[in-house]
């Protein structure tokens, strides 16, 4: 009953399950959602001209997430949803302008919205693709690509390009293994972040460091300030040549002056919480290491290329697999089962740092 409502609502021409032809030239990416997930989707844009040699990639991002596109040359143009259905309406005349021959829908859940944007983005003869939902809304989309068994676990950036990559394939046909289905995990940082970044190191005296974060979305993936007192100046201690850079939001900038005050060191600085994103991704390309419990910093860092020391929890139904490093040097750290991140002592983290340090050949400046 539903399908034939949502042909009727958008008509289409392309026959479900149809492959994505190579020859497109125009699609869009729905990621109008958070900061890392933003960073985890930038392979598919590397993918898609793969693919579809010559195609226009646009992007459809929240508000927060549209300055990670900032002069990123594999991305046409960038639209901003608010959230809104009032702001999803005033979209579709632009995005309907461009002519989409496919939309990749990547978000799972929020599948009524998800739908609904996808429709108001496309024509009788747009590809409309999406990850797996509930089928009561596979009628929005022309082809709903289910995950194989093997990539359930599979870290996000490669269940998203299988996906893409699914989508130009011929239903029944093999699609490529997990290892070789991603492009790396980068982000495109302007020449004027770096400049700023810079600017600020030579501005504090600061030579080799790391960065740390504490905080993540909720309180069980962050770490805690006492065990952050406890490890810094254990970092200090053994490495007299290393700075320590904390990058807190605004929301934890005072924690993160407690922590740097009770090092009583000046080898410890505070970066600006309110801080461009771009010129935080500048700060960290130049880190040794980054240090977070945060998924969208550890992102962040894979997609400028440094090493990360991240610490996971499984509570409410994490899987850190999904959202470790991948690409850089790293270690992952996993909170006892049923505790989270604030369980994970100070001690262990200085070994796991020791160790990824030692194994990377990282140099600190000691």
């Amino acid at each position: 009953m539903l399908f034939p409502l949502y042909r009727a609502l958008r008509p289409t021409t392309v026959a479900p399950g149809a492959r994505v032809p190579a020859t497109v030239r125009r699609v869009l990416v729905v990621r109008n959602d958070r900061l890392g997930d933003m960073i985890l989707t930038t392979p598919v844009f590397d993918l898609l001209r793969q693919l579809a040699p010559g195609t226009d990639v646009d992007v459809l991002a929240s508000p927060r997430n549209a300055t990670l596109l900032e002069g990123d040359a594999r991305v046409a143009r960038v639209f901003v949803d608010d959230g809104t259905w009032r702001g999803l309406w005033r979209l579709r005349g632009a995005l309907g302008a461009r002519h989409y021959d496919a939309v990749f829908s990547l978000i799972p859940g929020r599948s009524i919205r998800a739908g609904w944007t996808a429709m108001a983005a496309s024509h009788a003869g747009t590809h409309r693709v999406s990850t797996w939902r509930p089928k009561r809304y596979h009628g929005f989309f022309t082809r709903v690509v289910r995950l194989p068994g093997s990539l359930r676990r599979a870290h996000v950036s490669r269940q998203m390009s299988y996906v893409v990559r699914a989508a130009f394939t011929r239903p029944g046909h093999d699609v490529a293994e997990a290892s070789a289905l991603a492009a790396p995990i980068r982000l495109h940082v302007p020449e004027s972040a770096r400049t700023a970044a810079a600017a600020w190191l030579a501005e504090q005296q600061i030579g080799p460091f790391v960065t740390l974060n504490l905080r993540s979305a909720a309180a069980a993936r962050s770490w805690s300030a006492d065990a952050a007192m406890h490890f810094v100046p254990m970092l200090l201690a053994a490495h007299p040549g290393l700075h320590v850079v904390m990058v807190p939001g605004p929301a934890d900038a005072e924690e993160a002056q407690v922590v740097r005050r009770s090092t009583g060191s000046a080898r410890v600085h505070l970066f600006d919480p309110n801080a461009p994103l771009l010129t935080l991704a500048a700060l960290v390309e130049r880190a040794a290491v980054m240090i977070t419990p945060d998924t969208m910093t550890l992102h962040l860092a894979v997609a400028t290329g440094r090493a990360v020391l991240s610490l996971h929890t499984t509570t409410d139904g994490n899987v850190p697999d999904l959202w470790k490093a991948v690409g850089v040097p790293s270690r992952a750290l996993v909170a006892p089962a049923g505790l989270g991140v604030p369980a994970i002592a100070a001690a262990d983290v200085r070994d796991a740092f020791e160790a990824l340090v030692r194994d990377a050949g990282i140099a600190l400046g000691d």
